[in-house]
């Protein structure tokens, strides 16, 4: 699922995932491509401008060029992430389709956010630009509750089950799992399950 890809890739917000327009906030700019949205689109009013990862290419473009325009009216819609509806999926069907592609490729539904903690937690120096927040106390209240070794192992996981390396990796996060606290308290009584 290419929307997993890119959220493994971004740390988006949800409703920044589910909004992607194509060839306006993801865009490619030579062998691979950009994430870029402007300021009034995100929470933190900060404009963001990421290269995916250039192994995401060819995913990406075998989406955009196959299976995306096998929706009705993908022709006259540009965006990223359509419906089986005849229109863009809205953030819940987003957040919803990650928790189903999840639970079917780890055994363990994990939503949107809990992908942001995983990174923060995982990367706790650059837990401030890799989320977008305006300040570090944002991000220290909220995900800098874990620990990093664990959570960078978890999410060095992720990627590489992401990425078809199943055989060599095994991610299993749920909340009481033996990850030494990885998963904030927040993210485990979030409104949304992680774990169905």
């Amino acid at each position: 699922m290419p929307s997993l890809a890119v959220l493994v890739s971004s740390t988006l917000r949800r409703k920044n995932l589910a909004a992607l327009v194509v060839n306006k906030d993801l865009q490619r700019v030579g062998h691979h491509y950009h994430i870029v949205i402007d300021a009034r689109a995100t929470k933190s009013h900060k404009p963001i401008d990421h290269p995916l990862p250039p192994e995401l290419t060819p995913h990406l473009d075998e989406y955009l060029n196959n299976y995306r325009m096998r929706f009705s009216g993908a022709q006259k819609n540009d965006a990223l992430w359509l419906s089986s509806k005849n229109g863009a999926m809205c953030p819940d069907a987003v957040g919803e389709a990650v928790r189903r592609r999840t639970r079917v490729s780890f055994g363990h539904a994990i939503n949107v956010h809990l992908f942001r903690d995983i990174a923060a937690s995982g990367a706790p120096h650059l837990g401030t630009s890799l989320l977008g927040h305006n300040k570090p106390t944002l991000t220290d209240q909220y995900y800098r509750r874990s620990d990093p070794l664990a959570a960078s192992r978890k999410l060095g996981a992720l990627i590489a089950t992401l990425r078809g390396n199943a055989a060599t990796s095994k991610l299993v996060v749920c909340a009481g799992d033996s990850i030494g606290g990885a998963i904030p308290s927040h993210a485990r009584n979030h409104r949304e399950e992680m774990v169905a």
